[in-house]
Parts: C-alpha cells; structure tokens; sequence
C-alpha cells in the first residue's frame, strides 16, 4: 500500500525501516507502479528491498520502467468458473436497494474479500 510512505503513517513506516536496521538490515525503497513493469494494472505500491548489511555492497538500483505491451484484455482468461461471479438472484436484489440509497454501492464478495460494483454495472447488467 502506498500510503504507507505518506505522512500521515511516517511514524509507522519508520517503525518497519528501523526494525529492519536494527536487524541487520539495509532498505531500499520505493513507490512503484505496476503498469511501469509490464502489468497493464494500474497499481501503485511500496516495495521494499532489504538486504543483509555484510552483504550489501550499496549498489542496488531499482528497475527502470519499461514500456508496457499488453493491456488488460490480453492477459484475462477466455472462460472464467462460475463461482466468481455474483449470483444474478442476489444482484437483482441489491438493485433495488442500491437505488433507493439504502445500502453502499459496493457489493462484499464471499469469503470476506471485497470487489467494487457500481449501481451502472448492476444496471447494465440487469439489462436496462
């Protein structure tokens, strides 16, 4: 997560950078984004390289970008198992609600992760 870097978790992120020193650790980091190494994602992170102090000669550099050749449809999969998608029962029963406001317009997937569905797609799906 890249706010990790941002001020208001510096107190945090100085915790982990200071831990790893006191280990026996140099860190080298820095806020990367996916779609500069050939992810068409665009996703910026926190990466952080840790390497041990005797065996760090100083002279690690980050990857420089690359130009990214692909995009997003290149990379998804042609047939995709039921089991990821949103039961269409469920969905025409959210609609309703999502347009009366009375609940959020993000739908929580099972298991506990999260995915955002906006009230257009919902829209788009059921059709209208």
């Amino acid at each position: 997560m890249k706010n990790l870097a941002s001020k208001k978790f510096s107190k945090q992120f100085s915790i982990v950078l200071d831990s790893l020193e006191d280990a026996g650790y140099n860190n080298y980091w820095k806020i990367l984004n996916a779609k500069d190494y050939e992810i068409p994602q665009n996703r910026e992170r926190i990466i952080i390289v840790s390497i041990r102090k005797d065996l760090d000669s100083g002279a690690f550099d980050f990857p420089e970008p690359v130009e990214l050749k692909s995009i997003l449809f290149d990379v998804l999969e042609d047939e995709v198992d039921e089991k990821y998608y949103v039961d269409p029962s469920k969905v025409k029963a959210l609609i309703p609600q999502l347009e009366k406001k009375e609940i959020s317009n993000t739908v929580r997937a099972s298991g506990g992760g999260s995915f955002d569905r906006h009230q257009w797609d919902l829209v788009a799906i059921r059709g209208d």
